[in-house]
């Protein structure tokens, strides 16, 4: 059960997928329905009730602020979980695409209030080619490279709702702490039950390289029912599964 500490803190693993020649216009259009956005899942590890996550995605000045807010069961906090707050900016490049560009992390005590000591960050700086963290080495990212954020997966979403190809995609993995290469395999077509209802979906993994076993596989709803949102991700590390599943969708007015 110790690993629901971990799971909190990483399962805010969501997929996002981020070009550096990302074509603007579609897009810019597609993120603009799903934005202002509550979405909230029930967290699990290994099927015991690991709490709670509430994603809100806000449209800022920048381009979009997305909010992942994990909140743990009474029984992950005997092992030490603490609420974690995981913040991700997309940016608008030059000709108005939108692009990864920064996030970071902060556990928070009982109290609520965040502490400094486990706060971390990451940001991609495109001029240098380069991923800077809060802690450790930058890491080099070459031109063109695909690059993913534990945060939410906003442009795996787009990609799917317009119809790119990503079957054999080599990606970045990214969260404040490291990047991991992984791999995508063809998405194909499933169907999910959620307390949210039950819809038809795109069943997408991506394996780590070095290490297949381990994958995180994100189900997103098939866009003919709305935008293509997330209905359940799964992380396996190490034979030890995560999941997250959708529990209701609001509107921030």
């Amino acid at each position: 059960m110790a690993g629901a500490v971990l799971f909190l803190r990483v399962l805010v693993v969501v997929t996002v997928t981020v070009t550096a020649a990302a074509a603007s216009g579609t897009v810019v259009a597609a993120a603009a329905e799903i934005e202002n956005q509550i979405l909230r899942y029930a967290a699990s590890y290994r099927d015991f009730d690991a709490g709670a996550v509430e994603i809100r995605i806000r449209a800022d000045g920048r381009g979009y602020r997305v909010e992942v807010a994990a909140k743990p069961s009474a029984l992950a906090k005997l092992f030490g979980a603490d609420a974690l707050t995981t913040v991700t900016q997309f940016a608008r490049d030059a000709n108005g695409a939108i692009m990864l560009d920064s996030g970071g992390s902060h556990s928070a005590g009982d109290d609520g209030d965040g502490d400094d000591n486990n706060a971390r960050w990451f940001r991609i700086d495109r001029d240098a080619g380069r991923i800077e963290f809060s802690d450790g080495e930058p890491y080099a990212i070459a031109d063109g490279a695909h690059v993913e954020a534990a945060a939410f997966p906003l442009l795996l979403m787009l990609r799917m709702q317009h119809g790119e190809s990503i079957g054999g995609m080599r990606v970045l993995e990214v969260s404040a702490r490291r990047a991991r290469a992984y791999r995508y395999e063809s998405p194909r077509e499933t169907s999910v039950d959620t307390p949210a209802g039950e819809f038809t979906a795109w069943q997408i993994t991506r394996r780590r390289i070095d290490r297949p076993a381990d994958s995180v596989t994100v189900y997103l709803r098939k866009q003919n029912q709305g935008a293509p949102i997330p209905l359940k991700i799964a992380v396996t590390k190490r034979g030890r599964t995560s999941t997250l599943l959708l529990t209701a969708v609001e509107w921030e007015s």
